[in-house]
C-alpha cells in the first residue's frame, strides 16, 4: 500500500492517464448499450408494423373473396332429366365422354334432322349437306344442356369417340364414317370440323371395329388410323394420317375364310392384328400390314416382329394353328 501511494506521489500524471481510460471506456460501454437498445426497439416496431401490415391485407383479400368478387356459378347437378328433340331419328349409336372437363361424363349422340335443336342455329345448308342430314351432339351430363351440335353426313354408318390426337388436337376426337363414304374428324370439346376426307371404300362394305390407332406412319407428329373393311371373304385396309386424313399407302387386302372380327395384342416391340371367322385365326403383325400398304420399311420401335409368334404364323396363308379342347 505504501508503495502504491509512494508510487502515485512519484507518478501523479500516471494515476490520472488510468483514471481517464478507465471513465473512457465505461463512456464506451454506456454507448454500445444505448445503441443496441435503439436498435432492438426500432426492429421491434418494424415487426409490430410488418405484422399488422399483414393483418390488413389479409382482411381486404377475405373481404374481396367474400363480398366484391361473385363466386362462379356452378350448374344445378339434376338426378334425373330429359331432353326432347322434334322430327328427330336417333341413329343406333352412344359414347359417355367428359366433353366440358367439369369431371362428369357427358353423352354424345348422332340424329337425323332438318335443323339442330333450338339451342343452336345451324343446317344441313350450312355445311353444304342435303336435307335432312346426320347430327353428332353432345349433351351435358349434368343437367343434359346442349353443348354443341354439328351436321356431319348425310347418313352415318359408323362412328367412334375418344381418339386422341384427332385432328392435331390437344382434346380427343370423333371419327365419324359417313355416306356417301367420307371420314370426317370431329373436336369432341368444341363440335368443330378438323377434317373431312371422301374415301372409296367399294360397295356393301362392313366396318371391323373399332378404329385402331397406330404410331406416326407419315412423320408429321400425330398417331395414324388403320381401319379394317370387310367385303365378303376379304378385309381392306386402309391407313389414314390422324392430323390431316389423307390416305397414306394404297389398300391392302388380307384372305380370310369367312365374316371375320379381330383384336389387337399389344407385345412389348410388335402389334398383332388377329382375324377370327368360326373356324379359322388370322395372324398379321402391324409392320406386315403397313409395308403392304405403303411399299415403305420404315424402323419404329413398335413396328417391330415377335419372333415366337412368327414362327407359329403359317406364311403363306397367315394361319395360326388352333388347339381342340375334347
Amino acid at each position: 500500500m505504501e508503495n502504491k501511494d509512494s508510487e502515485a506521489e512519484i507518478h501523479p500524471l500516471k494515476a490520472e492517464d488510468v483514471k481517464a481510460q478507465e471513465n473512457h471506456d465505461s463512456s464506451v460501454e454506456r454507448r454500445i448499450v444505448i445503441k443496441q437498445s435503439s436498435r432492438l426497439s426500432r426492429l421491434s416496431r418494424w415487426r409490430t408494423a410488418a405484422f399488422f401490415v399483414s393483418l390488413f391485407l389479409c382482411l381486404i383479400i377475405v373481404f374481396a373473396f367474400s363480398f366484391i368478387i361473385p363466386c362462379p356459378e356452378r350448374p344445378v347437378s339434376e338426378r334425373t332429366w330429359f331432353r326432347n328433340y322434334d322430327n328427330a331419328v336417333a341413329y343406333r349409336f352412344l359414347a359417355i365422354e367428359d366433353v366440358n372437363e367439369d369431371k362428369v361424363q357427358d353423352v354424345v349422340f348422332a340424329f337425323k334432322a332438318s335443323n339442330s335443336s333450338s339451342s343452336f342455329n345451324s343446317s344441313c345448308v350450312d355445311e353444304g349437306l342435303p336435307s335432312p342430314c346426320a347430327f353428332v351432339a353432345a349433351v351435358s351430363g349434368t343437367n343434359g344442356r346442349a353443348l354443341w351440335e354439328r351436321p356431319v353426313a348425310e347418313e352415318i354408318e359408323w362412328m367412334e369417340c375418344g381418339i386422341k390426337q384427332l385432328g392435331g388436337s390437344e382434346a380427343p376426337g370423333c371419327l365419324v364414317m359417313g355416306k356417301p363414304v367420307s371420314l370426317t374428324a370431329v373436336d369432341l370439346q368444341t363440335g368443330e370440323v378438323r377434317w373431312r376426307q371422301s374415301s372409296d371404300f367399294g360397295a356393301n362394305f362392313t366396318v371391323l371395329t373399332p378404329v385402331s390407332v397406330i404410331p406416326d406412319v407419315d412423320s408429321d407428329g400425330v398417331q395414324d388410323l388403320m381401319i379394317f373393311i370387310a367385303t365378303g371373304d376379304k378385309i381392306k385396309t386402309f391407313i389414314h394420317s390422324g392430323k390431316s386424313g389423307d390416305q397414306i399407302g394404297a389398300a391392302g387386302s388380307l384372305n380370310v375364310g369367312g365374316k371375320a372380327r379381330y383384336v389387337r395384342l399389344n407385345l412389348d416391340s410388335a402389334s398383332y392384328f388377329l382375324f377370327y371367322t368360326e373356324n379359322s385365326l388370322y395372324a398379321y403383325s402391324l409392320k406386315e400390314l403397313h409395308s403392304a400398304a405403303t411399299g415403305m420399311d420404315i424402323k419404329l420401335p413398335s413396328l417391330g416382329q415377335d419372333p415366337q409368334w412368327e414362327k407359329s404364323i403359317d406364311r403363306s396363308t397367315h394361319r395360326l394353328p388352333l388347339v381342340r379342347c375334347e
